[in-house]
């Protein structure tokens, strides 16, 4: 899968340098994308858990199993797409609107590893590090430091709570003797999943050091923010930072009256939950945060700006 969305969107992006066609071929590109991953990750919100007997081929290609980095290398073939519509020269500065060039650039684009696994969205194809780079040249101190810290959150901490938490996802949860202890589980899983999630971040962002580039960070102490809005801002930045490059603002964001406002964060919310995994709960969950949003504005909180480049995926259209 992740050779065909990566050669399927070399061939459309190149399509996008030609003068002609451009608006339906962007049109087929993310439409492609999005259905293709809407099928492999929410066909489980509308097919039974198993095959009937016998499936055949059709039930085998519906109960296919979920391939892996789907949604990560989906968005970049979608984010890959609408730039080059945007503005095409950049890509053909880049190749000189050769195609084995690019083809190359696109291959690495979508399934540079480091990227692929943080679901990084750069507004470009990244360039190829020096291939003259000597082992000496490594940035070895932040590549290191990276490393140590994303691991002791992935492997010590989130791997050991998640023992504590586990009867959270499971009936036995109801029958916890004690409001405290249910409390403390609640506490400590949302220490888990941070730890986790910022864990293997980390661990990307040390990897590509160790290759030559140098990625943005993904987490900025969310657990401090003051506000839903900035929780936002500083959780899983580079999905956030797609979410209002490539959602928000298309529909309008904050730019046409308060009530497509509100309709614009809720809508944004409710697909980012979904984005999480395909439950049920995580829509209800990403409702949850879109709700709190409109509530937050209609009540005319001020917030403080953030400066964009010092937040990674602060923006005032979150405002």
């Amino acid at each position: 899968m992740l050779i065909l969305s990566s050669l399927t969107t070399a061939l459309l992006s190149y399509r996008l340098t030609a003068a002609r066609g451009r608006f339906w071929t962007a049109l087929l590109g993310v439409a492609g994308n999005l259905l293709v991953l809407g099928f492999f990750k929410y066909k489980s919100l509308v097919l039974p858990a198993s095959p009937p007997q016998p499936h055949g081929l059709l039930g085998a290609i519906l109960w296919a199993g979920l391939p892996i980095g789907i949604s990560f290398y989906t968005f970049h073939g979608i984010s890959l797409i609408v730039d080059t519509y945007r503005d095409p020269a950049p890509l053909v500065g880049a190749t000189g609107r050769r195609f084995g060039t690019h083809l190359s650039k696109t291959l690495l684009y979508m399934s540079f590893f480091p990227q692929l696994v943080a679901d990084r969205s750069p507004r470009q194809v990244p360039v190829s590090a020096d291939r003259r780079q000597r082992f000496s040249a490594i940035e070895w101190q932040p590549a290191l430091d990276n490393l140590v810290r994303g691991y002791f959150l992935k492997s010590v901490l989130a791997d050991n709570l998640a023992q504590f938490t586990a009867p959270m996802t499971t009936p036995a949860a109801w029958n916890v003797d004690s409001a405290y202890h249910l409390s403390a589980m609640m506490l400590a899983y949302s220490a888990q999943i941070y730890a986790d999630f910022a864990g293997y971040s980390l661990i990307a962002l040390g990897l590509a050091r160790l290759l030559g580039y140098r990625l943005p960070q993904n987490f900025d102490n969310p657990y401090l923010a003051a506000s839903f809005a900035e929780f936002w801002r500083r959780w899983h930045m580079s999905l956030s930072s797609w979410l209002r490059d490539y959602l928000y603002i298309p529909l309008g964001g904050n730019r046409r009256g308060a009530l497509r406002t509100y309709a614009n964060l809720f809508i944004v919310m409710a697909l980012g939950g979904l984005w999480h995994g395909a439950a049920w709960k995580f829509a209800v969950w990403g409702i949850w945060h879109g709700v709190a949003l409109m509530a937050e504005r209609a009540l005319g909180e001020h917030l403080p700006r953030l400066d964009p480049a010092s937040r990674g995926s602060a923006c005032s259209e979150w405002h």
